[in-house]
């Protein structure tokens, strides 16, 4: 993948089972797959997915169904009735009483009828894989590579628990992958290459590299030795095989030699470069072809082919191949070295159109816009109608464009794709949602007054240019805008706040972007189910702190403070420590609505009318199920993502103690980008105080002392008040004023209480 970059466009032609497509996207790649077998696109479509929680829990019921019946005395008669409704189903193989016993075909039918009900679409494909995987087991065919018929004798329920291992080993082997892939995805579509523009799959230009293994000349027979296994999944190897190019039986029927298949790869060829963006390469793994006793350079062919229709050819890479991955066929089994063929779609300049958002901008949001591009690409972009704006372009600064804030998409001309920006694509994906969502991801993963709006944190960063990897720091970082915005924009970001929560919620909000979002959605829905049942008890008040549990049932009624001690303990036997912090996180993003708090209120005052009781699991589940929409979104769009996300560090503490930075892995930053706290500052520690006595467990003598350390803030205790009068009583008599300003008494506070140390 050394000729693409992180997020871009990969596709094979020739796909078969997927390892381009898979590859492509653990490298972080947006990979599109096509093949004209139909087996093969189904084993890739499994390959690159990975199975929810839910789905893993749907393939885990049926293969107990399965079990079971194997095991059931007389399963045999017992199929044989329900083969009467199942009959319906019966593949039209040729000669089917000759390949298969009348008990495998009842067994085969009932397997398939199960995958039938099966109504979500992914879970089918793994059953259908696994499905296909036992087709030969339970015929006459001799071996998967030899079309010969010897009968034999199988058990009554052997094929259905055969099925039913091959599912489980299926969904047991690929686990692992699945941690590494998470939940992203590849376009698989059955194409014939040579036809692809009739199914208008891809665009033109549309895509950043070519890397595929052409069939290699009168070798492979794909559809002859799927043959069972593509009829009892619905298709007819016969039309497959009309379309296999490079098939020994076709060249044998057709009475053609290699003139054939250089007219089909030809074919296959132009189809190719219309779809390659110019500048862009095409890399072929190629083998010689032996027609008649005489062997020819297919990778030799191929690049005369290539030069002939556009293509301009950048060299050629010899390898061998290893004896145990020759062909079974024996025309192609001779084959000792494998060609690696580099070609490449000549450059040209493009005249680019920048679309901006579906949604209204701000002036202010227009004039970055603008700034953004002139920043990104050294130019000043033209306008055109409305707020389209367009620049002429080298054809390889299209990737920078894919980094814009208030841009949706880039068009080179009229007709041609148009590449949506890693923006778009984090806020509604490839829909045209015209909503501007500020709560992608984990931005909206707990409410936080005056903060940042990350559209804005990420036009910034685009201002300053920065390099991959350079260094961000917000010395007041609040609940980590500007900290996520660095870290889905390839920056190592850092932050630094005095407000506990607030550094727990920035903690838990870059955490995420840096996990497997299938392992994190697996440990979040564990937990969802285990407090289905509520089994709090007055025990749990026991886990708060004797000091505090007066404070706790003065502001929570009973059952919501016991089931608020049972849920804390829950959460701290999560063995996922991301997965820790945003339950904690999650948690007190409900606790204003289940608390005698008045929930409007920025302050904490009681309710007028206090509450006996709150939906608490019901209002934290809610919570969870919206995080997992967001985390299952961002996770489907990582592999577009232009970046590596890098890990985040978050600290509590003073940014204007210099000791506050000492233990920092990064002293020297390349950004610096936040929003200071204004002048009379927002109560922060007294509006979430419950969030602080819950989670932290402060009481208000420490809540006190942090609320006066802040920066800005305007809460003076009644003794501060009274020397400030005092002072302000002397000046008007003519006295000088004496005394420290509020904030400098609040810093020496903060310094008594803490002492040269962070808090931590």
């Amino acid at each position: 993948m050394a000729l693409s970059l992180r997020g871009e466009r990969i596709w094979d032609p020739f796909g078969g089972s997927g390892t381009t497509a898979l590859e492509a996207l653990l490298l972080g790649r947006n990979a599109i797959s096509t093949d004209a077998n139909p087996l093969a696109t189904l084993i890739t479509k499994v390959k690159c997915s990975s199975l929810s929680p839910e789905q893993r829990t749907e393939l885990s019921s049926m293969i107990s169904r399965i079990k079971t019946l194997e095991l059931t005395p007389d399963v045999g008669k017992l199929l044989s009735r329900i083969g009467e409704r199942t009959s319906r189903k019966i593949p039209a193989i040729p000669n089917l009483f000759e390949w298969f016993s009348q008990s495998a075909i009842e067994e085969l039918l009932y397997i398939r009828d199960e995958i039938d009900t099966v109504r979500d679409a992914n879970c089918q494909r793994f059953a259908l894989v696994a499905f296909s995987s036992i087709v030969l087991a339970a015929s006459y065919q001799d071996a998967e590579t030899r079309y010969a018929r010897r009968p034999r004798v199988l058990r009554p329920g052997y094929i259905l628990g055969l099925f039913a291992r091959a599912l489980e080993d299926s969904v047991r082997k690929h686990e692992p992958l699945e941690v590494l892939l998470g939940y992203r995805q590849a376009l698989v579509e059955i194409a014939d290459i040579r036809s692809i523009a009739e199914r208008d799959l891809i665009e033109r230009e549309s895509v950043d590299l070519i890397v595929t293994s052409p069939p290699y000349a009168n070798s492979n027979d794909y559809h002859l030795y799927h043959r069972f296994r593509l009829f009892w999944l619905g298709h007819d190897p016969r039309e497959f095989g009309k379309c296999e190019i490079g098939s020994h039986l076709r060249h044998q029927r057709q009475g053609e030699g290699y003139d054939l298949y250089e007219k089909e790869m030809s074919q296959a060829l132009g189809q190719m470069l219309s779809r390659l963006r110019p500048g862009r390469y095409a890399a072929f793994v190629l083998g010689d072809s032996v027609f008649e006793g005489k062997t020819i350079s297919t990778s030799d062919a191929i690049a005369r082919i290539g030069e002939k229709i556009g293509y301009e050819t950048v060299g050629t890479i010899e390898r061998k191949v290893h004896t145990s991955r020759r062909s079974f066929m024996p025309a192609a089994r001779r084959a000792k070295t494998e060609q690696i063929l580099l070609l490449r779609k000549p450059p040209r300049r493009l005249v680019l159109s920048f679309q901006p958002p579906s949604y209204k901008m701000w002036p202010y949001e227009r004039e970055l816009r603008r700034r953004e591009i002139a920043s990104l690409f050294g130019i000043k972009p033209r306008s055109t109608q409305g707020d389209n704006l367009v620049a002429r372009l080298d054809c390889y600064q299209v990737d920078k464009a894919r980094r814009l804030t208030f841009t949706r998409s880039i068009q080179a001309a009229a007709g041609t794709p148009r590449w949506l920006t890693w923006q778009k694509l984090l806020e509604n994906g490839d829909s045209e949602n015209a909503r501007k969502d500020p709560k992608y991801l984990t931005h909206g993963i707990h409410a936080y007054k005056g903060k940042f709006y990350p559209q804005l944190a990420k036009s910034l960063l685009n201002l300053a240019d920065l390099k991959p990897g350079a260094s961000v720091l917000d010395p007041f970082c609040g609940s980590g805008t500007v900290l996520l915005e660095a870290q889905l924009n390839g920056y190592a970001a850092t932050g630094l706040d005095l407000n506990p929560l607030a550094v727990l919620i920035s903690k838990a909000k870059v955490a995420v972007a840096t996990e497997s979002a299938v392992v994190m959605d697996r440990v979040v829905k564990d937990f969802c189910d285990r407090i289905i049942q509520d089994r709090s008890s007055k025990n749990d008040l026991e886990y708060f702190k004797p000091e505090l549990q007066a404070e706790i049932e003065r502001w929570f009624p009973l059952p919501v403070a016991c089931r608020l001690g049972w849920l804390l303990q829950m959460i701290q036997r999560v063995p996922h420590p991301t997965t820790g912090l945003v339950l904690q996180v999650l948690l007190s993003s409900v606790v204003r609505q289940i608390s005698q708090q008045a929930p409007e209120d920025l302050r904490v005052r009681r309710r007028k009318k206090l509450i006996d009781d709150a939906p608490a699991l019901d209002l934290i589940r809610a919570r969870i199920n919206f995080f997992r929409e967001r985390l299952r979104h961002f996770g489907e769009r990582m592999s577009c993502a232009p970046v590596v996300m890098r890990p985040g560090h978050v600290v509590q503490g003073d940014s204007r103690l210099p000791f506050t930075f000492q233990d920092l892995s990064t002293t020297q930053f390349d950004c610096i980008l936040t929003s200071p706290p204004y002048a009379t500052a927002l109560p922060y520690i007294d509006t979430d105080r419950l969030s602080l006595l819950l989670l932290f467990g402060m009481d208000s003598v420490t809540r006190a002392r942090i609320e006066e350390s802040l920066t800005g803030s305007r809460e003076i205790r009644e003794r501060q008040r009274r020397e400030l009068e005092k002072s302000d009583r002397g000046q008007i008599r003519g006295t000088p004023r004496i005394g420290n300003s509020c904030a400098h008494h609040s810093q020496d506070t903060f310094t008594q209480q803490w002492g040269d140390r962070r808090i931590s």
